[in-house]
């Protein structure tokens, strides 16, 4: 491998790994109005382990699919994630 090579090699890891951090941050921060630890199925969780969680699954599966490691419409990917969030959360 030459520098150059490399030099874009990692400024490009570099970019990935902030823009999944802020995606997740951000995904985290519209979850929050829906985790209910106080009654419910959630009753007694730690809410930021239930934010964590959900957060890396919404960041995992959308990482997924631009890796074309899903092979169904946007729609239905984000049909199936509501229903898992629904009955989760």
């Amino acid at each position: 491998m030459n520098a150059s090579y490399c030099g874009i090699l990692v400024r490009t890891l570099h970019f990935q790994s902030v823009f999944r951090s802020r995606f997740l941050e951000f995904v985290i921060e519209e979850l929050k109005g829906e985790v209910n630890i106080i009654e419910g199925k959630n009753k007694g969780l730690n809410e930021d382990v239930i934010l964590k969680f959900f957060g890396a699954a919404i960041v995992g599966i959308t990482e997924s699919y631009f890796r074309n490691e899903i092979r169904v419409s946007p729609q239905a990917v984000a049909e199936q994630v509501g229903i898992l969030l629904e009955r989760n959360l």
